[in-house]
């Protein structure tokens, strides 16, 4: 394992119930921290973001640009980026 992403990225995906605030936290913490991560975060049931957690990345100069809710089933869509490590967020989630 450790011979596979001893060069490349690993991409991670961030996830929780409803992908509006935990897991967009941490897709940008990670983006903006971990350079070599390609985070991605997604939910069980996607809700609207949460305007709260949008404003504390940009209290912390941390860009949003580009965090959306959205379902974990588009990460199993033909072309969705491989997924090499999922972290689950809530952990009565059930993944």
């Amino acid at each position: 394992m450790t011979e596979r992403f001893a060069g490349g990225a690993i991409s991670v995906l961030f996830a929780c119930r409803d992908n509006a605030g935990l897991s967009l936290l941490a897709e940008a913490l990670a983006h903006r921290r971990a350079p070599r991560l390609r985070a991605f975060s997604a939910g069980i049931a996607p809700g609207p973001v949460d305007l709260t957690a949008v404003e504390c990345l940009h209290a912390a100069r941390i860009p949003a640009d580009g965090l959306s809710s959205k379902p974990l089933e588009v990460f199993a869509l033909p072309g969705a980026p491989r997924i090499d490590l999922l972290v689950s967020l809530v952990p009565s989630a059930g993944f």
